[in-house]
């Protein structure tokens, strides 16, 4: 859907009628929209019309952000970590432990990207990504994270508690 005015007009896309799914939405702008779902699918909207674009890869997208038409992150299932540099989508070599980790969640800002998923969270700086935490299950659907110097976060589902107030990252479930 597009807003067109006060109303909203249903918008035809590439994938419209092919049972493929489209999880995930965000742009920086009205010109630079990207769609993303099942079986890598990537969609980009000029402002006028939508595109494929080739993920390279196979599995679900989940989400994804973007901070200009040169720069776009989409992150989903199997560690998949994926970077738009304003030509082609390229995959990160992802460390060891999150390789098959569902990814849910991308943010970036100055130069540094941050992925969340069921396995913990991810950073990248400097052309170099490590684990920043890992998860630790301590009752059914609950995680705690625990972040070395930084904070401590227990998540339910649909709910954050935040034991102090320096850093905040956003799971959805």
């Amino acid at each position: 859907l597009k807003r067109a005015g006060a109303a909203f007009a249903a918008v035809d896309h590439p994938l419209a009628g092919t049972g493929t799914a489209l999880r995930a939405l965000w742009g920086s702008g009205p010109t630079d929209v990207w769609a993303a779902g099942d079986g890598g699918a990537l969609l980009h909207f000029n402002g006028t019309s939508w595109s494929r674009s080739s993920s390279g890869v196979f599995v679900t997208l989940r989400a994804g952000h973007s901070s200009g038409l040169n720069q776009a992150w989409a992150v989903g299932d199997e560690g998949t970590l994926l970077r738009f540099d304003g030509t082609a989508w390229s995959k990160a070599v992802i460390p060891s432990g999150f390789a098959s980790a569902r990814l849910r969640g991308v943010f970036g800002r100055g130069g540094e990207v941050w992925a969340v998923g069921d396995t913990g969270a991810l950073h990248l700086a400097g052309g170099e990504l490590s684990p920043i935490c890992r998860r630790l299950t301590f009752w059914p659907g609950s995680i705690l994270i625990m972040w070395p110097g930084l904070t401590k976060m227990v998540l339910k589902p649909n709910l954050l508690l935040k034991l102090n107030w320096f850093f905040l990252i956003l799971l959805i479930f």
